[in-house]
């Protein structure tokens, strides 16, 4: 429909344009530059082919059916018509070409306008939720502290108060990973310190730092079975892995299972019963600061980061990691890890490089 009446302004205003010059005497009294009205018309409606078309039109109209004086009745000559039909079509080629860059160009800026509010939306999410999740252990450590200054003497509390300050301490150092991994920046694998490390501790460790409500909906069926990599990282992994897991799945529980594979490999799955991970999300590649729910009406919270960094960890690592829907409905991530035995190499700290696991 727009398209139609694109084409009926034009025709009008090349009929108006021929009018025109044929009360004013003709061509020979009045040069029809009017046309490049209508041809830049379709160029900017219809793009080059649209231009092309009109000019050749104008050509026509301005040429054969044009007179050279009216009160005379007498034609052009077919070098003036022809000349004026190529000069109308280069006209047109121009004008559709510069529209067209003006068009890529605005829509260019308009592409980086809309990214650079992403960017700083994404900014002040990070500052707040950032702030919140430092300032949440630091006042466990300032409080605990205070406690031990004001009411020392008493080893019940001090015990109590020192594995609260430790378990904060531990915290902020995964939230310092989290930050260095969401950053993007080259992570050391000089600090990467493998040994054998046992699944079940870890698992352990994780789930005990845990809110008492959210450790409650984990349910754990890890056998004890010894693997290699950096337990320190592993545990930043799982945690990341889980805690996503508890927040899209609620009230519903998380399941978390380690299996031995026949090829000296153990298997970490954490699986839930939520909505899902959307196959399109998967293809985009984890990026950061975006979830899978982006509308405004989304119930899970946070910045999502969750995958984005276990991802990142697990190319730390050197480790596997799959993604994907759970038989029956939900998600489930899976961990593929070397076991430890008597045979095992160990790799030396700081050989391993990014993406390559530690010797097989």
């Amino acid at each position: 429909m727009r398209a139609g009446r694109g084409v009926v302004v034009i025709a009008i205003t090349m009929v108006v344009g021929w009018l025109w010059i044929y009360a004013a005497g003709g061509a020979s009294h009045v040069p029809p530059h009017w046309f490049y009205i209508p041809i830049l018309m379709a160029a900017v409606r219809f793009g080059i082919p649209g231009a092309l078309v009109t000019a050749i039109i104008a050509g026509v109209v301005a040429g054969p059916f044009m007179p050279a004086e009216v009160g005379l009745g007498t034609h052009q000559l077919l070098s003036d018509e022809l000349f004026r039909a190529l000069w109308f079509l280069v006209i047109g080629g121009l004008m559709a070409l510069i529209l067209a860059r003006l068009k890529e160009s605005l829509s260019r800026e308009a592409e980086i306008a809309r990214r650079e509010v992403e960017l700083a939306t994404h900014k002040a999410a990070v500052l707040a939720t950032v702030s919140h999740e430092f300032r949440t252990p630091l006042s466990v450590i300032l409080g605990s502290a205070k406690m031990l200054v004001s009411q020392g003497g008493r080893p019940e509390l001090e015990t109590a108060l020192l594995d609260g300050m430790l378990a904060s301490a531990r915290r902020l150092n995964d939230l310092v990973t989290t930050v260095l991994a969401v950053s993007e920046g080259p992570l050391s694998h000089a600090e990467l310190i493998e040994a054998p490390a046992s699944v079940r501790q870890i698992v352990s460790m994780v789930t005990s730092r845990m809110h008492a409500r959210d450790s409650a909906r984990v349910r754990v069926d890890v056998s004890d079975v010894l693997v290699v990599t950096d337990p320190g990282v592993l545990e930043s992994l799982l945690r990341q892995l889980i805690e996503n897991a508890l927040k899209f799945s609620a009230p519903k529980a998380v399941e978390v299972t380690a299996t031995h594979q026949s090829d000296s490999s153990v298997q970490i799955v954490v699986a839930d019963r939520g909505p899902g991970i959307d196959p399109q999300f998967l293809s985009r590649g984890f990026d950061p600061f975006t979830q899978g729910d982006a509308s405004l009406t989304r119930t899970a919270d946070g910045l999502g980061v969750g995958l984005f960094v276990a991802r990142r960890l697990a190319d730390y690592l050197g480790i596997t990691l799959d993604l994907g829907e759970r038989a029956g409905g939900g998600a489930e991530a899976t961990l593929t890890l070397r076991t430890f035995d008597e045979h095992t190499v160990m790799e030396p700290q700081g050989a391993s490089s990014r993406g390559a696991g530690p010797a097989r």
